[in-house]
């Protein structure tokens, strides 16, 4: 798992096992006791375990979604 270098919500569900709104509350929850930190909003958003992780990460899904598809 990329833990590290963040990731979204859409992973963290998976990696879970659970549905996404069910992961997606519990990232809210979690944020909201500053266990983890969000970088980036919407389809950027990627949640770290420090606020440096997460924005690095939603800067390189930015940087991702710019490059051409191969």
């Amino acid at each position: 798992m990329k833990g590290a270098s963040g990731l979204s919500a859409r992973e963290v569900a998976k990696a879970a096992g659970v549905p996404q709104p069910r992961a997606a509350s519990a990232l809210k929850e979690l944020k909201k006791a500053e266990r983890i930190f969000q970088g980036g909003e919407r389809r950027f958003a990627r949640y770290g375990a420090s606020a440096a992780a997460a924005e690095r990460a939603s800067l390189d899904a930015r940087k991702g979604a710019s490059e051409p598809a191969r």
